[in-house]
């Protein structure tokens, strides 16, 4: 891709080893003539990533008439930026430096900064960098390490980011001191309205200070503080914030270590749409205080309430008091003990949310009966796409269930029924789900009892499966016969990019089978193979495949008694293979000559395992 040197806005992230996201070229004044009369240009807005990135990478992507600045660049990108219009003088021990033209030709709109220890010198980059963008709207920083002098810095710079609308601060090892520094930073931005403190860690302490400082932001919209462990008394520190907000609609709160005492906090937060109580000790007095306020929020869209230590008293609640939730979207009771009771009541709410589209019941230790029970009414959900009902102890007869009520599920695109019982009769009613959801995308049936005839029954289904992108069969015992299956119909799965046969039984008889799949996808990108027995010969036999495939980048083949000989005939394919990107050949007893040999290899193009 080239960009367009006349009239553009680029959105430019740079990423270790390549470009991680697309560059987009937005040309929002018309090209005009050469004339006297020609509208002014546009000045480039550039958002970039403050990371390492290979020279040729930036040399071939950024053409020189395109890029007047970067805003800073780490010493590895010093050869790359010669020939472009700035000079850049990089140290070793001073890995950031700004450009001399920084801002003259720019307008700094957004600014992401990824490092693993951020040192002062560098720190004192960054301020003056966001010191000179009164424009700036977003600010990550991503950091590995912080420590007290560099804190001070960015504090200073970034309370004085009036303009900035939000702001994301992790960090893996810093001070409370430091994270106190950057928390009262918030108390100047009046114009926060996302604020991601994600992982941050920032206890009692930290919420008690972070309430102080959003008085002002009145119009903070999204609020993250997943995995900080305020406890109950932060979180009432902070209800006073969250009950006076009249814009605050996404809250996270997942791992706080949050009581049914924290939740009765959020009885008066009635603007929330999106709604993370996820990993707290709620029980089953705090699905009922949850459930309390949840009838108080009618816009609510997305609750995630999994891993709270639910049982089926606290389910039961839970669904009773949320009554008026009836715009709910994506509903997340993963790890709950549902069972008989709590599944009645669920499928009572499932009949108000028409507008479901997601439902995670992983873990919820539901039978066949107790699933049937729910099937009936998420009928219901027309507008059904990803139903997820892995780990639980639904058997062939529990797939009929959901076989009826997908003849409502026209847009289900995505179905997770892995670690389950189902035997080879659930194969047939798969079967008939397959037959009802055209739009089906990903499916995993992986730990189940399937066997070759189940895989049998699936046959015709899976070579309709004209959409079908992932498809997981791993450790379903199908054996060499059910590879046998996969190689006649799954070559007729167009965009099929994802397949899992791993803990199988395959061994060298079915590798030509394995090879036909591989050759006939044209679109393959990812196969996994691990814990089997294909053995040498099945690796020669595989070889030959791999030699001829233009998509695949990934292989795993972890397990599979491959030996020297195995190991050498893959080797020996990539000489011929260009898209290969890992491939993994641990644990088949391969000796170290052939060690080293995988070793030069990764070196050059292919990371091997």
């Amino acid at each position: 891709m080239r960009l367009n040197p006349s009239n553009f806005n680029t959105h430019l992230k740079l990423g270790t080893k390549c470009i991680q996201s697309t560059i987009r070229v937005q040309n929002p004044i018309p090209m005009a003539h050469a004339t006297h009369s020609a509208p002014p240009r546009a000045k480039p807005v550039l958002v970039c990533v403050l990371e390492e990135i290979e020279p040729e990478i930036l040399k071939r992507m950024i053409p020189p008439e395109c890029v007047p600045m970067l805003l800073a660049v780490s010493g590895s990108v010093r050869d790359g930026l010669r020939g472009l219009p700035a000079h850049v003088h990089a140290r070793a021990d001073e890995r950031l430096r700004p450009m001399p033209v920084l801002l003259r030709s720019c307008v700094v709109r957004q600014m992401i900064v990824r490092r693993q220890r951020l040192k002062h010198c560098e720190a004192l980059v960054l301020a003056d960098i966001l010191a000179r963008s009164s424009k700036l709207q977003h600010l990550e920083l991503r950091l590995d390490a912080l420590n007290e002098s560099a804190a001070q810095e960015l504090w200073l710079a970034v309370k004085h980011c009036g303009s900035l609308e939000s702001f994301a601060l992790e960090c893996m090892h810093t001070t409370s001191v430091s994270k106190t520094l950057l928390l009262t930073a918030c108390r100047d931005l009046e114009n926060l309205a996302r604020l991601n403190l994600h992982g941050l860690k920032i206890g009692t302490e930290g919420a008690q200070t972070l309430a102080t400082c959003l008085d002002k932001s009145g119009k903070l919209r999204h609020l993250d503080l997943g995995k900080n462990y305020v406890n109950d008394e932060g979180l009432a520190a902070l209800g006073r914030r969250l009950r006076a907000s009249t814009n605050l609609q996404h809250l996270d709160l997942q791992e706080n270590r949050l009581t049914e005492q924290g939740m009765r906090v959020l009885a008066g937060a009635t603007q929330l749409t999106y709604l993370d109580v996820s990993t707290n000790d709620l029980g089953n007095e705090g699905a009922a205080e949850i459930g309390n306020s949840l009838d108080q929020m009618p816009h609510l869209a997305h609750l995630q309430a999994a891993n709270v230590l639910m049982g089926e008293g606290g389910i039961t609640e839970l669904m009773t008091r949320m009554g008026k939730c009836n715009a709910l979207q994506r509903l997340n009771l993963q790890c709950s003990e549902l069972r008989t009771q709590g599944a009645q009541t669920l499928a009572r709410g499932l009949l108000g949310w028409t507008a479901l589209t997601h439902l995670n019941l992983q873990d919820t230790l539901l039978d066949n009966a107790a699933l049937g029970v729910i099937a009936e009414k998420l009928a219901a959900c027309t507008g059904l796409l990803h139903l997820d009902l892995s780990g639980n102890n639904i058997t062939g007869a529990g797939v009929e269930h959901i076989e009826h009520a997908a003849a409502s599920w026209t847009r289900l695109q995505e179905l997770d029924l892995d670690y389950n019982k189902i035997d080879g009769t659930g194969g047939k009613h798969l079967a008939g789900v397959f037959a009802r959801c055209r739009q089906l995308a990903v499916v995993n049936v992986h730990a189940n009892r399937l066997k070759a005839h189940g895989i049998g029954a699936l046959e015709a289904a899976l070579a309709a499966a004209q959409l079908l992108r992932v498809l997981d069969l791993g450790g379903t015992k199908m054996l060499d016969e059910g590879v046998h299956v996969l190689a006649r119909c799954l070559p007729r799965c167009p965009a099929l990019h994802h397949l899992d046969v791993s803990y199988n039984g395959i061994t060298a008889e079915a590798a030509a089978s394995l090879g036909t799949i591989l050759s006939g996808c044209t679109r393959l990108q990812q196969l996994h193979v691990e814990h089997n027995k294909v053995g040498a010969p099945g690796a020669s036999a595989l070889a030959a495949a791999l030699a001829g495939s233009t998509k695949l980048l990934h292989l795993n083949l972890e397990h599979n008694y491959l030996g020297d000989a195995g190991a050498c005939a893959l080797l020996n394919a990539l000489a011929f293979n260009t898209s290969l990107r890992t491939m993994n050949l641990a644990r088949n007893g391969v000796c170290e000559h052939v060690t080293r040999n995988l070793a030069e290899l990764q070196a050059a193009r292919v990371r091997i395992a």
